[in-house]
């Protein structure tokens, strides 16, 4: 199937139009617009759509907006032939005020005015607890700088449960403030952050239970910068328990060639009863790294059932 039929606008009581794998679809009707009840658009895996008609924004009702834009530039979901007032675009996203559930925006890279995230107004999104956002598509020499912008603009609500950022390519210190002070975030998965050289400090998500980093081909050391833990003479001297990850269950890291080091506190301070790191850790899974060469001591004090150590260094 090439093309939607316009009849299908007629469909006024239509709550759910699923079209997700139909691979040929280049585009969908114009009037989209006219399914004032459609609660439900499922796109995904349609690689030859594209853009979204701009129609869409006026379906009010609607709650649960699956997008794969692999084939198409997210400055207006389009080619160069598609004319933008026909299109839906980022900023639109913002008068989806009733969008809940899933999301998933793939090829953000190819936003080129990063206001426009902002415009998407993600934070006031309340009921859309799970977040799929990949950066793909872009001018990787030119895109360091506005990913960064752009992520910090897409700023999720404190009810996010599920957070995905692929093919980021922010420097070390552009992951924003807001992504380690989600406070319902269960799951996150950072994938193919190619210039990311530290990790950020994930231990203070106080209700994440399964994190899982791959492809960071820069990354040579982890160490407290990423359990979110202070300076060691302050936990020394602190009179209240610090705790770095205190719910997280599964830990994944794959794909990561240059990295070396994994150190925990150290010294005195990590074998201090006051410090706990992981302490509900029962999985752990180290996949493809092959340079590195030791564990840290903290993962001794983890309840850690199940250890997978696959294509790694003979040394370690």
């Amino acid at each position: 199937m090439k093309e939607l039929p316009n009849t299908t606008c007629n469909l006024y009581n239509l709550q759910t139009l699923c079209l997700t794998g139909c691979r040929h679809l280049a585009k969908l009707p114009k009037a989209l617009g006219k399914l004032i009840n459609l609660k439900h658009l499922h796109i995904k895996s349609c690689y030859t759509l594209k853009y979204l008609p701009k129609g869409i924004g006026r379906i009010r009702s609607l709650q649960v907006l699956l997008v794969d834009a692999s084939a198409q530039q997210l400055d207006g979901f389009s080619v160069c032939a598609a004319d933008n007032s026909e299109t839906l675009q980022l900023g639109d996203l913002g008068i989806l005020d009733k969008l809940q559930g899933s999301l998933f925006i793939k090829g953000l890279g190819n936003v080129r005015d990063a206001s426009e995230a902002e415009k998407a107004q993600l934070v006031n999104k309340r009921h859309i607890l799970h977040l799929e956002l990949d950066f793909s598509n872009g001018d990787k020499r030119r895109q360091g700088e506005r990913d960064g912008e752009m992520l910090s603009f897409l700023e999720r609500s404190q009810s996010s449960e599920f957070l995905s950022i692929s093919c980021y390519c922010g420097g070390t210190f552009s992951s924003p403030n807001w992504m380690i002070s989600l406070p319902n975030l269960r799951t996150l998965v950072l994938h193919s952050w190619k210039n990311c050289d530290f990790l950020p400090p994930l231990g203070k998500l106080q209700s994440l239970q399964t994190l899982s980093i791959d492809d960071m081909p820069s990354v040579r050391k982890v160490g407290v910068e990423f359990l979110g833990i202070e300076e060691t003479s302050a936990l020394l001297n602190s009179s209240s328990p610090t705790v770095s990850f205190p719910k997280l269950k599964k830990l994944s890291f794959s794909g990561m060639c240059s990295w070396a080091e994994w150190e925990g506190v150290g010294g005195s301070a990590e074998e201090d009863s006051e410090v706990r790191i992981m302490p509900c850790l029962s999985s752990l899974d180290i996949l493809k790294a092959d340079s590195l060469r030791t564990l840290p001591d903290f993962l001794r004090k983890t309840p850690l059932r199940n250890l997978t150590i696959y294509k790694c260094s003979t040394f370690l």
